[in-house]
C-alpha cells in the first residue's frame, strides 16, 4: 500500500509537528522554565532588599532617637563624678562673683530600670540677676547634670533687717548602669 501524495504531506505534517511538540517541551523544561523561575528569584530578592533597606532606615532613625534621648537626659561619655560636682559649683559661682552656696550639695543616688540617677540638691543667694546666671550656667553646662527644678525664695535676715534672695536648685545626671 503506498502512500499518495497527500498522505506523504500529512505524514511530514505529522510528524514536524510531533517534533515541534517536543522540542517545545525541551525548550520550556530547559530553559523558559528556569527563566520564569530566575525571574520570580529576582523580584523577590528585590522585595526583600527594599524591605532591609527600609528596616535598616528605621534602625539608624531609632539610633538617632536613642542617642538624642541619652543627650537630653545626659546620659554619655562626659560622666562626672560626684565628688567633683561641688567642686564644679564652686567654680561657677566664683566666676559669677555675688552668688555663694548656702547649703552643700545633698546628693542621692539610686537605680531604677537600668539606670544610675544621682539628685543634686543645693541652695545659693545672691542677687536676682546673679543668680539668673547661676541658672543659665548650670543649664548650659551639661556635665554636671540636667537642670530639673529651681526655686526662688525672699528671705529676710531679721538680726540685719537686710532681705536677699535664695534659689534652691535640684540637678539630676543619668548613666547607664547594664550594658546590653
Amino acid at each position: 500500500m503506498q502512500l499518495t501524495k497527500a498522505g506523504k504531506y500529512q505524514n511530514k505534517l505529522l510528524m514536524m509537528m510531533l517534533g515541534s511538540v517536543i522540542l517545545l517541551f525541551l525548550a520550556w523544561n530547559m530553559a523558559i522554565k528556569k527563566t520564569i523561575v530566575a525571574f520570580k528569584n529576582v523580584r523577590e530578592l528585590n522585595n526583600n532588599i527594599t524591605s532591609i533597606e527600609q528596616k535598616s532606615l528605621h534602625k539608624n532613625q531609632l539610633l538617632d532617637q536613642i542617642g538624642q534621648l541619652n543627650n537630653v537626659l545626659g546620659i554619655g561619655e562626659n560622666k562626672i563624678q560626684t565628688e567633683s560636682i561641688f567642686e564644679e559649683l564652686v567654680n561657677i559661682c566664683k566666676a559669677i562673683d555675688n552668688v555663694r552656696i548656702v547649703n552643700f550639695p545633698d546628693i542621692h543616688q539610686m537605680e531604677a530600670n537600668g539606670y544610675k540617677i544621682t539628685t543634686i540638691f543645693a541652695s545659693f543667694e545672691g542677687s536676682y540677676a546673679d543668680l539668673l546666671t547661676l541658672v543659665y550656667q548650670l543649664e548650659r553646662n551639661k556635665k554636671i547634670g540636667r537642670l530639673v527644678s529651681v526655686d526662688f525664695k525672699k528671705s529676710k535676715d531679721l538680726k540685719k533687717g537686710s532681705e536677699f534672695l535664695n534659689l534652691t536648685i535640684l540637678l539630676q545626671n543619668y548613666e547607664l548602669t547594664d550594658k546590653h
